[in-house]
C-alpha cells in the first residue's frame, strides 16, 4: 500500500476528501508534513472500512488529513 500513497495523493490533488474536513486552513494537505505527528499530516482513509471488508485497493482509498481521518473513525 505504501507505494500507492503518492499516486493517491496526486490523484486527489493533495486535498482532503473526507466528507467533513476539520482543518481550519481548508482542504489542502501539506506534503511537507509527511512523516510528522501533525494532526494535519497526510493520511489515507478507507472509503469502505476494513472492518466492513473494505480493501486496500486504490479505488477504496482517499487522501485525508490525519485529524479528519481519526474523527471519521471515531464516528464509525
Amino acid at each position: 500500500m505504501k507505494s500507492w500513497r503518492p499516486s493517491i495523493y496526486e490523484r486527489d490533488g493533495w486535498q482532503c476528501k473526507m466528507p467533513v474536513c476539520l482543518c481550519p486552513d481548508g482542504r489542502a494537505i501539506d506534503p511537507g508534513l509527511r512523516g510528522t505527528d501533525s494532526l494535519w499530516a497526510p493520511s489515507l482513509d478507507h472509503v469502505v472500512p476494513r472492518s466492513a471488508d473494505g480493501s486496500n485497493s486504490q479505488g477504496n482509498l482517499r487522501a485525508a488529513h490525519r485529524r479528519c481521518n481519526m474523527a471519521d473513525a471515531a464516528i464509525s
